[in-house]
């Protein structure tokens, strides 16, 4: 590790706040993070780990000092970056939602140092299959890198396990469901691995860049497909995906924000007669015309001035608009063809004009060993 300008061959992004996110979310990320160190050191993985805390809340300590860090990583560099409230509140809707996770992965990931980068939720575990997989070292920069989510149950957190090793015994013996790869094909689109695709997507540094990072939005836009563009902006834009499969795989600690259904998401819609004409058109539109695939240019200006007048009518999760599903196929569809650019994001994407405080928990050895030649 005496190589000059060494880099770390692994980056993984996390973004969170101190706050009580599905119930107890600190407690899942700590217990997470600590799995994922060891089996990087076990594994001797020159990494680079990335935690953004977003908008910290006043009254509690900050991430960097309210988490247990280890200190004695030879191989894995820790670090957090802070996003200050005055930036988040940039963004609409900041009075509802506390984190712009799509903002706060770019933020991560573009200023990420390894050869390859992956974003990992705070409740994920990684298989030690999925581990030895990353250290052989022979992932490819032309190829992203996609798993199945195997969702275990939340009593892990409770249950008296000793090492980590039985942590991931527990693992394997108590799934609750796997998310494999849809088999149903969407129009002309390519039939990739969209499903749960947010848990765990890996693709190199240059990758990343060109792709320029999750779509963001002036607005905190929800939506199932934010996570699914990521993949086919990456596929539009010449790169191809490799299926990791059977133990090579990610175990989701399951909690109850996962299964809100369709009945859950609060439309606000009234029971004027004016209000009933509104949502059929909406619903029209939704279903027979932006499926079609109109020009994108049409189909902007139709949703904008939909949104416009009839804002209130949009499918929203506590009160906060978003984009229906419809309306992501009929943009997947036209990146595929090559009607709208691959690259969602102008060239400041991931806050990249901010100079965000960061905060290094632990400096790994290749790290140290690179600062003295």
């Amino acid at each position: 590790m005496n190589q000059k300008n060494q880099k770390p061959y692994l980056s993984i992004v996390t973004r969170a706040r101190n706050d009580e996110y599905a119930g107890g979310y600190l407690e899942r990320l700590e217990f997470t993070q600590d799995i994922l160190f060891k089996q990087l050191e076990r594994q001797q993985i020159e990494s680079e780990y990335i935690l953004v805390d977003w908008n910290p809340p006043e009254d509690k300590p900050r991430l960097k000092d309210a988490m247990n860090w280890p200190s004695n990583l030879k191989y894995t560099t820790t670090k957090v970056i802070e996003v200050e409230p005055e930036i988040h509140r940039r963004y609409g809707y900041w009075e509802i939602m506390n984190i712009n996770p799509i903002v706060a992965l770019n933020a991560g990931i573009r200023r990420a140092k390894g050869n390859f980068i992956v974003h990992r939720a705070g409740d994920v575990i990684w298989s030690d299959e999925m581990v030895s997989f990353i250290a052989l070292r022979e992932l490819e920069k032309g190829w992203f890198y996609r798993s199945n989510r195997k969702c275990i149950n939340a009593n892990i957190l409770s249950e008296d396990l000793k090492s980590y090793a039985t942590v991931l015994d527990y693992c394997k013996n108590n799934v609750l469901r796997v998310d494999y790869p849809g088999q149903k094909k969407i129009a002309n689109l390519p039939l990739l691995h969209t499903n749960a695709a947010g848990d765990f997507s890996l693709m190199s540094r240059e990758m990343w860049i060109d792709v320029r990072g999750y779509f963001e939005s002036s607005d905190v836009t929800i939506g199932g497909k934010i996570d699914n563009l990521l993949l086919i902006s990456a596929f539009a834009a010449g790169y191809r995906e490799t299926r990791l499969s059977g133990d090579i795989s990610i175990y989701k600690i399951v909690h109850d924000a996962m299964f809100t259904t369709s009945t859950q998401l609060n439309r606000g819609v009234d029971n004027s007669p004016i209000k009933r004409i509104h949502m059929s058109i909406y619903n029209f539109f939704e279903k027979y015309v932006l499926s079609m695939g109109i020009p994108w240019f049409l189909e902007r200006r139709y949703m904008s001035f939909f949104r416009l007048l009839f804002g209130n009518f949009m499918p929203s999760y506590k009160k906060v608009p978003y984009l229906p599903n419809s309306y992501f196929i009929n943009l997947f569809n036209n990146i595929v063809k090559g009607k709208v650019s691959y690259r969602m994001n102008s060239k400041d994407w991931g806050l990249g004009q901010e100079s965000l405080k960061e905060f290094v928990i632990n400096t790994a050895d290749w790290e140290q060993d690179c600062g003295k030649n």
